[in-house]
C-alpha cells in the first residue's frame, strides 16, 4: 500500500490557493495532489509509465470538512494524502 511514508520527495507547487504538491514515491512514480473548495484529489503515474500524475491516471477524490476550503496545512495534507492513497489502492484492486 502507498502512504505518505513512501514519499521520497515533494514540492508544494502553489503557496496560495489551491493547495498543490507534486513529488516522487519510493517506487519511482510521480504524484500530484490538489485541494480546492473542500475537495482533495491525488493522482499517481501509472506503473508502466504510460501516463503521468498530472493526467491522474489513477486518482480519487475526497471531500473534506474544513474551515478553509482552499488551503490545508501540512499535517492536514499528510492526512488527506494517506486517506486518498488508501482509497486509490482499494480502487486499483
Amino acid at each position: 500500500m502507498i502512504g505518505y511514508e513512501n514519499v521520497v520527495s515533494e514540492t508544494q507547487t502553489c503557496l496560495a490557493c489551491p493547495t498543490q504538491y507534486e513529488g516522487r514515491l519510493s517506487d519511482g512514480r510521480g504524484f500530484y495532489f490538489r485541494y480546492r473548495h473542500g475537495v482533495a484529489s491525488l493522482g499517481f503515474d501509472s506503473k508502466d509509465g504510460s501516463a503521468d500524475a498530472v493526467g491522474n491516471s489513477v486518482s480519487t477524490e475526497l471531500g473534506l470538512n474544513s474551515d478553509d476550503d482552499d488551503w490545508l496545512d501540512h499535517a492536514a495534507y499528510v492526512d488527506a494524502f494517506n486517506r486518498l492513497a488508501e482509497a486509490a489502492d482499494a480502487q486499483s484492486r
